[in-house]
C-alpha cells in the first residue's frame, strides 16, 4: 500500500495597512490637484479663502474600507459665490463688473466695488458659480488615474504580481 504524502499549503491574508497606503497617497496627490483648480477660483481676488484637503480612511475588519478625500472652505464668501444666494444687500459701484462668471472657474480682473450694504433695500440674489461641480467633472480623469495607480500599487503592495 502506498503512502499517501501531504502537502502543506501555506495561506496568509495581506497586509491591509500596506494595501491602503498606495490609496492614501494617491488619494493625496489627487487632492492638491483638487486644491489648485479651487485657488485658481480666487487667483485675483484681494480676499484669500482657505481650502484644507484632508484624507480619511473609514471603515475596518468585517466592513468596507473606503478612503475618503475632501477640499473645503469656511470661508462664506466663497460659499456665497459657489452655491449663489437668494438676495444680497450690497449695491455695487456703476462700474462693477464680477470677478468670476457661472461656467467659468478662473477668476478675472474684475472691476468696481460695494458701495454701501442696506438690509431694508434687497437686490437680485448672486448667481451660483457651481465651481466645486466645475472642479470635479474637470479633475474626474485624474481621479481615475490616480485610482488605477494605487490598484497596481496595492496588488504590489500585497506581494502580488500584476
Amino acid at each position: 500500500m502506498a503512502s499517501s504524502q501531504w502537502r502543506v499549503i501555506k495561506a496568509s491574508v495581506p497586509d491591509i495597512s500596506k494595501m491602503l497606503k498606495p490609496f492614501e497617497k494617491n488619494m493625496g496627490f489627487y487632492l492638491t490637484k483638487v486644491k489648485t483648480s479651487f485657488s485658481s477660483s480666487t487667483q485675483t481676488w484681494d480676499h484669500k479663502p482657505v481650502f484644507d484637503k484632508e484624507v480619511e480612511t473609514i471603515g475596518g475588519w468585517g466592513g468596507m474600507i473606503r478612503v475618503v478625500g475632501t477640499v473645503s472652505t469656511e470661508d462664506d464668501v466663497y460659499r456665497y459665490l459657489n452655491d449663489g444666494t437668494s438676495v444680497r444687500y450690497a449695491t455695487m459701484t456703476p462700474n462693477f463688473r464680477a470677478k468670476t462668471k457661472p461656467g467659468r472657474i478662473s477668476a478675472g480682473a474684475g472691476a468696481g466695488r460695494v458701495s454701501y450694504v442696506l438690509k431694508s433695500r434687497p437686490r437680485p440674489g448672486i448667481k451660483p458659480r457651481k465651481f466645486d461641480e466645475q472642479i470635479a467633472k474637470i479633475r474626474q480623469k485624474d481621479l481615475e488615474s490616480f485610482f488605477a495607480k494605487a490598484v497596481s500599487q496595492a496588488i504590489t503592495a500585497s506581494g502580488h504580481k500584476i
